[in-house]
């Protein structure tokens, strides 16, 4: 399976070092470049996806129709409604 990557990301990160790993952070920060691709490719493993189109999908949902903070448990629900 393909990894989503950096270089498929379509809006602009701040890339400072994450300061915790994905199982320990409640809410998802949508400006922090690692815990955005991070959350996109944990999310498409477990729900199957696996084409970079899937996950610019999930990354315009997030930035455009999800702003402000959400817990991560809300927002993998609301993704699954939404794909």
């Amino acid at each position: 399976m393909s990894r989503f990557r950096i270089n498929d990301l379509q809006y602009h990160y701040t890339w400072s070092p994450a300061t915790s790993s994905f199982a320990d952070y409640n809410q998802l920060n949508h400006t922090h470049g690692f815990e955005m691709l991070h959350f996109i490719n944990r999310f498409m493993e477990e729900n199957r996806l696996y084409t970079v189109a899937s996950g610019q999908k999930i990354e315009r949902l997030l930035r455009e129709q999800m702003p402000g903070q959400h817990s991560v448990r809300y927002l993998y629900r609301w993704l699954r409604k939404q794909l």
